[in-house]
């Protein structure tokens, strides 16, 4: 982009006029991604291309997206002549005819990450045909591709300063565009939890209670004990002093936490044959149960409350995917092991009264919430949002 200044001239008067001149700039290309020309499978019936995603020093794809190809989902792999509209099917494979199946499922089978640099990324595609042609002639068909740039759960994206994690692309499909769930790489400091957003160290991952207020998780009248918690109250100064006030606060989400009343928690149907998850006769101040970590229910909606907050076992369950699970208590997607500390609260019950949710490494727990402070029960603050990506 040229601008040209222009000079005033001594002998102008009035009157002033004023114009508008448009202003614009191209950007460079952002990615090129190349697949075959043509596959001719005369030679044995079989033939091979190569689709190729050219990197260069930057990809130039948004933050925390990745670009993906697949064939695209439900077109026919035939081979047809005008004489034999019934044709021949063919396969595709990676690398040669033992390789993967690449099928027309619309799944990638190749992908690039935002960011990424380097030489370019190929895939070789092993083509045979798999029938036997009816006439003499030349068999035609056409190899569909898709290529795709969207947000992905796992990819990093920088946010009001910080680094967050995608749990989850978009939590809400019927609202236009990704409202993405994502988690905070380094687990607070003394200082993003301080009433003043000054005070206290820098050091990442600064130990915390869940509550200074009261011993067991739901108050006397059973009311949820996230919503005056001191893991609220420190997540809420995060908020105000470091991201409320930047320009990216204007793609924070309004969310609904839906955090439950003992009731709403203890009323939880089970399956005919299931125990009961915590028994009729358990009162706010006395409970416990086996399967709080299972626990799908109060996940975080689109609500009118721009806030961060701590994950529940409802978010966990409603928006990661459960097949990358390991066991029942395990997430992989929430382990922060390379950014000490490992453990930090969630918003959710425990396994009974004085307890709260918490991750440990990968893996779900809780513990005992305490007003005492008493190193064993302090544990890291690691807070969510919900944002729009682009």
């Amino acid at each position: 982009m040229t601008l040209h200044p222009v000079l005033a001239d001594d002998g102008i008067t009035e009157p002033s006029t004023s114009g508008a001149t448009p202003v614009s700039y191209v950007s460079n290309q952002k990615y090129t991604v190349t697949i075959p020309l043509s596959v001719d499978l005369s030679d044995g019936g079989t033939g091979s291309g190569i689709v190729t995603i050219k990197t260069g020093e930057d990809l130039k794809i948004p933050p925390g997206n990745v670009l993906s190809v697949a064939l695209t989902a439900g077109r026919s792999q035939k081979l047809t002549t005008a004489d034999d509209i019934e044709g021949i099917s063919y396969t595709v494979n990676k690398n040669d005819s033992e390789g993967d199946e690449v099928a027309p499922d619309g799944i990638r089978f190749i992908r690039v990450s935002a960011g990424a640099t380097g030489d370019p990324v190929s895939q070789v595609l092993h083509f045979a045909a798999s029938g036997t042609p009816k006439f003499s002639g030349t068999y035609t068909g056409t190899a569909d591709f898709t290529i795709t740039v969207a947000p992905e759960a796992g990819e990093e994206i920088t946010f009001a300063g910080a680094t967050w994690r995608i749990l989850n692309p978009d939590i809400d499909a019927t609202v236009p565009g990704h409202q993405a769930l994502i988690i905070k790489q380094e687990a607070l400091s003394e200082k993003e939890m301080s009433d003043d957003g000054a005070t206290g160290t820098d050091t990442p991952g600064a130990a915390s209670l869940f509550s200074d207020s009261q011993a067991n998780y739901f108050d006397s009248n059973g009311d949820n004990g996230y919503d005056h918690s001191l893991l609220k109250h420190e997540i809420g100064n995060y908020y105000a002093h470091f991201i409320a006030n930047t320009p990216e606060a204007q793609y924070v989400n309004g969310v609904e936490l839906n955090n439950p009343t003992f009731e709403a928690f203890k009323n939880k149907v089970v399956a005919e044959g299931e125990a009961p998850f915590i028994s009729a006769e358990a009162t706010a101040s006395s409970w416990g149960c086996t399967s709080w970590y299972k626990d799908e229910r109060f996940a975080t909606t689109l609500g009118s409350t721009k806030e961060a907050f701590a994950l529940s076992y409802g978010d966990i369950h409603s928006y990661l995917d459960s097949e990358t699970f390991t066991g029942d208590l395990s997430a992989p997607l929430l382990d922060f092991r390379t950014f000490l500390p490992p453990r930090y609260w969630l918003r959710s019950p425990g396994t009974n009264t004085a307890q709260a949710g918490l991750i440990y490494n990968a893996n779900m727990k809780n513990s005992v919430n305490t007003t005492t402070v008493d190193a064993s029960k302090l544990k890291s603050v690691r807070p969510a949002l919900v944002v729009t990506l682009h």
